[in-house]
Formats: C-alpha cells, sequence, structure tokens
C-alpha cells in the first residue's frame, strides 16, 4: 500500500506587527589606541618686537696688552744711490711716503734696535720730508748712536765708523732704516765698502797734430802719397813735444828714430829698406805704410805711401 501527498502552494504572508518597544543602551567599548599626529601648521606671523631691556653696568676696564712692534710704513721707502756705502766718500740717501715736514734720522740698524730707540747703531745723518713727504741727505761722516760708543774709545766719528765696520762689517749687507719723528719707518739693504774705487784715469788728450808722407821730386815739388821704387820717402809730421824721440816705421818695422824740434816737428827723408831674410832689401812696388809714434805713445800717426815701379 503506497501512500502519497503533495505540498500545497505557500500562502501570502501576514501584515506587519506593530514595533517593538526599544532597548536599553549598550556599555561603552574600550578606549582604542592614540592616532599618528596630523602635519604641522603653517607658521604664525612674527610678533610686534619687544620693548629694549634697560642697560647693563659697565664692566672693570680689562688690563693694557703687550706693546706691538713697530711697523714698517707700506708706502714709505728708503734708497741708497748705487746700493753701496763707502766709509771714505759720500753716500746719498733719498726717501718717499713720509709725512709733511717729518723729522728723519736715518741710522746703520745693527742690532735691529726697535722703534725709535737707537741701541747699537750709527748714524749717517738727519733730513726733513717736504711737503710730499719726500727728502735727501749726503752722509759722509758717522755718529755714535748706543751707550757702548765711548768717547774715550773712540775719538771722532770717522774714526769710530771705519774701526767698527773695517773689523766687524765692511763687506757685508745689512739695514739702513730710516726712522721719522711721526712713526713713519721704512728700511733698505746696503752693502757697506771701507774705500771707494779708485777713478780710472782720464782718457789721453789726442795730439793736435799730423802727418803727411810722400817724395820730392827733382823739381822740388812734393808728390802726397806716392814714391818711386828705390827712391827717397819723405815725411813731415808736427803735434809732438819739444824735444820727444820719435819713430818711423816702415810696415810696422822701425826704420829710423828722429828728434822732435822745439816746435815739436819733425822731417826726414830716407830710403825704404826693410830687413827680410837676414839682409835689407828696397820695399817692393806697391801699398806700404808709414807709422810715426813718440817714445812715451802719446801720440801716434799712420799714413799710406804707394811706391811706384820704375
Amino acid at each position: 500500500m503506497v501512500l502519497a501527498a503533495c505540498a500545497g502552494d505557500p500562502g501570502k504572508p501576514g501584515l506587519a506587527g506593530p514595533p517593538g518597544a526599544s532597548g536599553n543602551p549598550g556599555l561603552p567599548g574600550l578606549q582604542g589606541p592614540a592616532g599618528d599626529p596630523g602635519d604641522p601648521g603653517n607658521a604664525g606671523l612674527p610678533g610686534a618686537p619687544g620693548a629694549a631691556g634697560k642697560a647693563g653696568l659697565l664692566g672693570a676696564p680689562g688690563s693694557d696688552g703687550r706693546t706691538g712692534s713697530p711697523g714698517i710704513a707700506p708706502h714709505a721707502s728708503v734708497m741708497v744711490a748705487g746700493g753701496t756705502i763707502f766709509l771714505d766718500g759720500v753716500a746719498e740717501v733719498w726717501g718717499s711716503g713720509f709725512q709733511s715736514f717729518e723729522p728723519v734720522t736715518v741710522i746703520f740698524d745693527i742690532d735691529n734696535a726697535p722703534g725709535v730707540a737707537l741701541g747699537v747703531t750709527l748714524i749717517l745723518g738727519f733730513a726733513t720730508a717736504d711737503d710730499g713727504g719726500a727728502w735727501r741727505l749726503e752722509a759722509s761722516d758717522y755718529i755714535s748712536g748706543g751707550d757702548i760708543w765711548k768717547p774715550d774709545t773712540f775719538r771722532g766719528t770717522d774714526n769710530l765708523a771705519k774701526r767698527f765696520f773695517n773689523g766687524v762689517l765692511a763687506g757685508n749687507v745689512f739695514s739702513l732704516v730710516a726712522v721719522g719723528a711721526d712713526g713713519t719707518r721704512a728700511s733698505t739693504p746696503v752693502l757697506v765698502k771701507s774705500n771707494e774705487p779708485a777713478a780710472p784715469a782720464p782718457p789721453p788728450i789726442p795730439a793736435k797734430g799730423s802727418v803727411l808722407v810722400g817724395s820730392i821730386g827733382t823739381a822740388g815739388a812734393f808728390s802726397v802719397g806716392l814714391a818711386e821704387e828705390g827712391g827717397e820717402i819723405t815725411v813731415i809730421a808736427a803735434g809732438f813735444g819739444p824735444g820727444d824721440l820719435v819713430s818711423l816705421k816702415l810696415d810696422g818695422i822701425a826704420v829710423k828714430t828722429l828728434i822732435a824740434g822745439d816746435d815739436g816737428s819733425v822731417i826726414s827723408s830716407f830710403l825704404p829698406m826693410l830687413f827680410a831674410g837676414g839682409t835689407n832689401t828696397i820695399a817692393a812696388a806697391g801699398p806700404h805704410q808709414i807709422e810715426v809714434l813718440d817714445s812715451n805713445g802719446n801720440v801716434d800717426f799712420k799714413a799710406p805711401i804707394w811706391i811706384t815701379a820704375k
């Protein structure tokens, strides 16, 4: 026996019921962790400046610092003509860049004495700058500037300079310093020597004279610069001292010695003989040179001569 049943269609939904009453609020939950900080805001406008405070009390003055060494004025300069000072001569010293009308003392700075205090020094001289700050002096005697110079030891400024420099510094380079009364200071190196070099001898004064070389013809006429082969050569010269010994040379070979007259002139005629190969021979036709000079070497004339062939 089989039972079979079939489900019917669902019914339509019923109408909604009225709302229920509100429930009681729940308890608050636990606090969560702090969040990340936010970005900083833009800077605000600066505030107005505050009023100045009252000045504080003055502090006690500090102690004085050490005195520095005097500086060399960067615009001042001093120089010695030639860069050398000769103890027996006159030195020219020039300066510039000093104060207007500033008194200046020029010294040999032997021990690098500071400031204007003259320690072991020798004073070359004194000058006063002009309105442009330039000055010039000529120094020839030197004055003691230090306590080590005793009047009973050194007598006379020249003796002082020579004894000191010849014994210690002559031939050396050291400082020459120009010290201005208003604080200007300049220095330069100088070479000190004992004696000035001897002045060179003046050149000999050229003689005011002349020479005439040639020959005298049969009619007595003088032919300048010419002579016949085998004939005599005539020399006339002036400008020698009275009584001077005068040598005649032909092509550099002495052929005759003469004595100048009271008027300083000589005249001679001679055969042009040349010593060659152990014998004297007459000069051949062609050009030759005549030289006339005194024994002191002060007067020396040269002239050409042409010997013509027969």
